[in-house]
């Protein structure tokens, strides 16, 4: 191995390294490894500018940005060096400053064997090799940006995708979850979204359990309230690592929820800056869906309503004009328990009638409609289904003794019931007149 390297050799090793597809790490060791070889050198450091001491001997020499080399040990002696600096401060030695623009990323260092000394010609090789390697540097650095904006908008668009894939709101809550936990690779995630009507803050979908940690709820109520995002690395005995990411769903109309989001599953666990900003992204994205979603869920709701308010009101005037086609008691009766569970009916699929005995002071049952089993259940469905005519039409063309021999009707009539009988809800009713 010669002391003195051959530039061009040494030159094209470090340039086709630079240029060789590797991870960063494995370049600058294999670039350092080869400065080693051609100088016959001790050692060789590529110093990070977090591994430099502040203000001290290395971090002074390489503020002055350029290359020093020092062989004389009284010099270092002068200088007041930090502990963590002594074994490094050992001449011969040479520091080569990076430098990225006008920031500081850390120093090239070369421990020489004793005697050793540096021409020129070597300085400037070493300066030149110096200025490669934070080429390579600043490369990948701008690789990884690209990817990770590369990441980050790849993430958007999926979470744009879900924003508009569905207006069925728990189909939709559940998709924002799943999606954040794939795109911020976290171990769970809660979303929590105001009840209109209560005003609550209710959980809405989860994942992971983490809506059962005391402070699940206590920072997800703090930043519905205050509309402000909220981050935290927390370390403890019971919870060694614990990293929360929650944030505000705001809507045109206001605040509509919040989004956590806990626990990397990366090694370190904690979410970071870019996290950050990229949930609030994400938030922004699918406030309004899960509004839009929201309020398709409750027109629904009212549609469904109106539409089950019209059928019982239907059904009332079809029944109101059954009644008015006979006197007699117990076809009144009938017809009426009839219209309850007729047809799609009032939801019901038995009816019975309850009266008071006054000399007795109880309830007494009086009449019952409804099948007896399933297997009866399934063929009166069957045939109702095939019955053409409108509901009044069908309660006409019932039988006063229809269902007087039914088994229902007969356990119904042997049912008494006295009215003192204050936990029973029947007796409540006829006490209370509701």
């Amino acid at each position: 191995m010669s002391d003195h390297p051959d530039p061009y050799e040494l030159l094209k090793r470090i340039i086709h390294l630079s240029a060789f597809s590797l991870p960063i790490k494995d370049k600058l060791d294999q670039m350092l490894e080869a400065i080693r070889q051609a100088f016959g050198a001790n050692q060789t450091l590529l110093l990070r500018r977090e591994q430099i001491v502040e203000n001290r001997f290395l971090w002074r020499m390489a503020l002055e940005r350029k290359p020093f080399w020092i062989e004389d040990e009284s010099f270092v002696l002068k200088e007041k060096a930090h502990p963590k600096e002594t074994e490094l401060l050992r001449p011969p030695f040479a520091c080569f400053p990076l430098y990225e623009k006008e920031t500081f990323q850390g120093s090239l260092y070369i421990g020489f064997p004793e005697n050793r000394k540096l021409s020129p010609q070597e300085m400037d090789l070493l300066a030149l090799i110096t200025k490669e390697m934070g080429e390579a540097i600043q490369l990948s650095h701008l690789q990884q940006k690209v990817e990770q904006t590369s990441s980050e908008l790849m993430a958007l668009h999926e979470m744009g995708k879900v924003a508009t894939s569905t207006l069925k709101l728990e189909e939709l809550l559940e998709s924002v979850v799943k999606t954040g936990l794939k795109i911020l690779q976290a171990k769970g995630g809660v979303l929590r979204v105001r009840d209109r009507t209560t005003k609550e803050l209710k959980v809405q979908w989860s994942f992971g359990d983490y809506q059962k940690h005391p402070l699940d709820e206590k920072i997800a109520k703090r930043v519905f309230l205050t509309q402000t995002p909220f981050l935290i690395n927390h370390s403890g005995k019971e919870n060694p690592i614990l990293s929360i990411l929650c944030v505000p769903l705001r809507s045109k109309g206001g605040i509509l929820g919040t989004l956590a989001f806990y626990d990397k599953e990366t090694d370190p666990s904690n979410f970071d800056e870019r996290d950050f900003q990229l949930l609030l992204t994400m938030a922004n994205q699918v406030s309004f869906a899960i509004e839009n979603a929201l309020t398709h869920y409750e027109t629904s709701q009212l549609a469904w309503e109106n539409e089950k308010r019209v059928r019982e009101l239907t059904i009332l005037w079809e029944l109101s004009k059954a009644l008015l086609t006979t006197v007699n008691f117990e076809h009144i009766v009938q017809m009426t328990l009839t219209a309850i569970t007729i047809g799609g009916g009032l939801g019901f699929n038995r009816a019975m009638l309850f009266m008071v005995n006054e000399k007795s002071q109880s309830l007494e049952g009086t009449l019952a409609v409804g099948p007896d089993n399933a297997e009866e259940a399934g063929r009166i469905w069957t045939a109702l289904s095939e019955e053409k005519g409108t509901l009044s039409d069908l309660i006409g063309q019932l039988h006063p003794s229809g269902d007087k021999n039914s088994v229902l009707n007969t356990l119904v009539k042997q049912i008494q019931i006295p009215l003192d009988l204050i936990d029973c809800i029947l007796s409540k009713t006829v006490h209370e007149g509701r």
